[in-house]
């Protein structure tokens, strides 16, 4: 019983052994194909190319060929120290061989390249690769058919050394491809990062009233083209949605009024935008009704009410605000200074009555104390 059990405990092991060894397999199938650019079945039909090459003698077709080529050549010479009287036979096989080798380097290099299927460019650069080698295959049996062993055997030997110096550098090929494939990934990524970044900014720029309106006006004012009539109040029907929405937002509403305000378009329409928000802070110095301060300066609160009413019906500023606003103030002035000449002309008139009436209490005293006196002589003369 202790037998069976551990001839089955083996059994379990060596299973389990083998399904590890399949799974490795398969993982380096998967990666091999991966790095080839290639199908699994193709991956896996060149791994056991390679592990056939690795176990038998011939390391790759161009070896492969360069050592029937040296077999040939060997037989060869045989033939030629066996035959020497027949020496034009001789030659016919010598260019049979070469065709012959020159037949398996072009197979072998067909057959790369068939099972290397994938992406073009890549495999037209292995193709040149076995070409080389093959060419160099070719070049190693011509020298052993025209030499002896020892050059033969030499020429097997650089032939191969090419080989595997073509397959290095195939190996070093698909690698600079995943290094470009990576940094195209990479380029790609930032690409996208660069994309998201000027979308971030472009709707920051969407949601600032500043922006957004220079982005309306300045290209018109650039050009020196003065917008329609329907332009314009289509304009400003969306200045007046924007105000309407913007009541409960004081800070950006004050912002986009003050930009308003330095806009030329609209300042044709501010009474309208002022009228419409109820306020009149927005208006310039000559559009604002001057504040009545006393009764005694009403002629000139009227005459400087004229004055913003005129400035208020014109589409533009006047010329001469600057003169109108020294001479309104002027004016003001000189009605201030009438009104104190006039108070002064008052007070001392009632300095005078004041005088005047002092003096007249005076003088009834006076008499009163003369009357009294009098009357107080007469009683006693009586």
């Amino acid at each position: 019983m202790l037998r069976t059990e551990g001839v089955e405990k083996r059994e379990a092991l060596i299973r389990n052994v083998i399904e590890a060894g399949t799974f490795l397999q398969e993982q380096f199938i998967l990666k091999l194909s991966s790095h080839l650019g290639c199908a699994i079945d193709e991956a896996n039909q060149i791994l056991q190319q390679r592990i056939a090459a690795v176990k038998t003698p011939k390391l790759s077709p161009a070896a492969a060929a360069a050592a029937a080529a040296a077999a040939t050549g060997a037989a060869a010479e045989k033939t030629k120290g066996k035959e020497k009287e027949n020496s034009v036979d001789a030659a016919d096989r010598k260019a049979e061989a070469a065709a012959a080798a020159a037949a398996a380097a072009a197979d072998a290099a067909a057959a790369a390249f068939a099972s290397g299927e994938g992406d073009g460019g890549l495999q037209r650069r292995k193709q040149a690769l076995l070409k080389m080698a093959a060419a160099a295959a070719a070049t190693a049996t011509a020298a052993a058919t025209a030499g002896g062993t020892e050059e033969a055997a030499t020429t097997a030997a650089a032939a191969t050394d090419a080989a595997a110096a073509a397959a290095v550098l195939s190996e070093k090929l698909s690698l600079a491809r995943l290094a470009d494939a990576a940094a195209e990934l990479l380029d790609s990524k930032q690409q996208q990062q660069q994309k998201q970044q000027k979308q971030q900014q472009q709707q920051q720029q969407q949601l600032n009233p500043w922006l957004l309106l220079r982005q309306r006006q300045l290209p018109l004012a650039a050009a020196g083209v003065r917008p329609t009539a329907a332009a314009a109040a289509e304009q400003l029907q969306q200045l007046l949605q924007l105000l309407r929405c913007m009541q409960d937002m004081p800070q950006q509403r004050r912002e986009l009024l003050l930009l308003l305000s330095s806009s030329t378009l609209l300042q044709q329409q501010l009474p309208k935008v002022a009228k419409l928000l109820q306020t009149q802070r927005l208006l310039p110095l000559y559009m604002q009704p001057l504040p009545c301060s006393s009764s005694s300066s009403s002629s000139s609160s009227k005459a400087a009410g004229a004055v913003s009413g005129a400035a208020s019906q014109l589409k533009f500023p006047p010329p001469n605000v600057v003169v109108r606003h020294q001479l309104a103030a002027a004016a003001a002035a000189a009605a201030a200074a009438t009104a104190a000449a006039a108070a002064a002309a008052a007070t001392a008139k009632a300095e005078a009555a004041a005088a005047q009436a002092a003096e007249a209490a005076a003088a009834a005293t006076a008499e009163a104390v003369a009357a009294e006196s009098e009357a107080a002589a007469e009683a006693a003369a009586g």
